[in-house]
């Protein structure tokens, strides 16, 4: 009923205009004395709050001209909230704490390489990898930076709604494997690798020394383990230094 179909949205605006202005009446109407026995604590007031938010969504899950999923319409409202604080805090959905956990923690089940998304002329996406982590699978697999990811277990990386769900489908249980179609854009050979996850726990700090009491401390990532690496690396490059002493870092 195209008629119907066009009378929805007003409906819809209409609802949470009707909503926002019966907050507004409510605020004003004077309170009426709660009985003193069985009364919920003061804190409970602020919670009350809440019921517009409840039936806001309620209206939009009825009377939205599509499906919508109240998930994530739940934590678009979270990303919202958190944002008016400051520009550093922020809302994490659980599929991005996940990530940050496991990267704050320093060790999870991987294939040991850094990557980005890429974009061709044409639209079309692919996982630059940018960095691999010595000693990891993906390195024994002949892996190497600057090779693309075009495929994961056979979805192509257009597949997945961001860089993140693509991360989550690449690690993993340690011990399983995935499939990774690896393009070498050099000479244009596509070679699908199957990769047996492991524990990647990468090292925080690379240290170089150059001489003339000059060093190189390279800070690769932020787990919790890395101002113990920090230091353990100047020390290494006081000692590489020797009686000249370390001039710069």
């Amino acid at each position: 009923m195209p008629s119907r179909a066009r009378f929805r949205p007003s409906l819809l605006a209409l609802c949470l205009g009707c909503l926002a202005a019966g907050v507004g009446i409510g605020a004003s109407l004077p309170s009426t004395a709660a009985p003193t026995v069985g009364r919920a604590p003061a804190e409970y007031s602020r919670y009350q709050k809440l019921d517009v938010f409840a039936r806001a969504l309620a209206i939009v899950e009825q009377y939205y001209v599509r499906p919508v999923d109240d998930r994530e319409l739940i934590h678009a409202a979270l990303v919202g909230m958190v944002s008016e604080l400051d520009p550093h805090t922020a809302f994490l959905p659980p599929r991005e704490a996940k990530l940050l956990l496991e990267d704050i923690e320093g060790a999870f089940g991987g294939i040991g390489m850094v990557v980005v998304l890429g974009r061709e002329d044409d639209g079309s996406r692919y996982l630059d990898v940018r960095d691999v982590i010595p000693g990891g699978p993906a390195e024994a697999a002949g892996i190497r930076v600057g090779q693309r990811v075009v495929r994961i277990a056979g979805q192509p990386i257009a597949d997945f709604s961001d860089l993140e769900q693509a991360i989550v489908k690449i690690r993993g249980k340690p011990g399983t494997t995935i499939a990774l179609t690896v393009e070498d854009p050099e000479r244009g050979v596509l070679v699908t690798h199957e990769l047996t996850r492991a524990i990647i726990d990468p090292p925080a700090v690379e240290v170089d020394y150059l001489g003339e009491g000059v060093g190189v401390l390279r800070l690769r990532d932020f787990p919790e383990h890395a101002t113990k690496e920090m230091a353990q690396g100047l020390r290494e490059l006081r000692a590489a230094s020797g009686e000249l002493g370390l001039r710069g870092v």
